[in-house]
């Protein structure tokens, strides 16, 4: 008999330890429940979960702006080019800086999905512009294709920060 009373302590012991096990095991599951109700209740508001992504795309933008203007005025300053003279691609390089700072604002103002893509229109089109515009300085034989300079760099970089957080905005 104290075997037998053994044996049934020993699974009523059992199955308490796995149930406190399992209620245990439970509360993690709540905050997940938590912030899926919480998400929810987000969405049906209308708030949208901040897109990753566009801050560095406008920072990329902003850089190669930059770089574009330091190329000029290095351009200037050394007598490449006159003061004023436009190259070839510097306007599509403005135009889609534009569209980058209006998706920013779609972006802002709660219309994610259009906002994205007028980002990623406008950040290929500054990408379009600064080959057109770099194709233009090396057919007129301002720079050799071995001379690089800051702002040339500052665009490559601007480019690069553009395009990875195009795939943060993909994800």
């Amino acid at each position: 008999m104290s075997i037998t009373k053994f044996a049934v302590s020993l699974v009523i012991g059992l199955f308490l330890l796995t149930a406190s096990g399992l209620a245990l095991a439970q509360m993690p599951m709540k905050e997940v429940i938590k912030e899926g109700v919480k998400e929810g209740a987000q969405e049906m508001l209308g708030v949208e979960k901040p897109v990753q992504g566009r801050v560095e795309m406008m920072d990329g933008a902003k850089k190669m702006m930059d770089g574009k203007k330091m190329m000029k005025d290095d351009l200037v300053k050394h007598g490449k080019i006159k003061e004023g003279e436009a190259l070839k691609g510097e306007r599509m390089m403005s135009d889609g800086y534009d569209m980058v700072a209006e998706g920013d604002k779609m972006i802002q103002s709660q219309k994610a999905a259009e906002g994205k893509k007028k980002m990623m229109d406008g950040s290929k089109m500054m990408a379009d512009g600064k080959k057109k515009m770099m194709h233009d300085i090396s057919e007129k034989k301002i720079l050799k294709e071995s001379e690089k300079s800051n702002g040339y760099t500052m665009m490559e970089d601007g480019e690069k920060m553009m395009k990875d957080a195009e795939m943060m905005m993909l994800k």
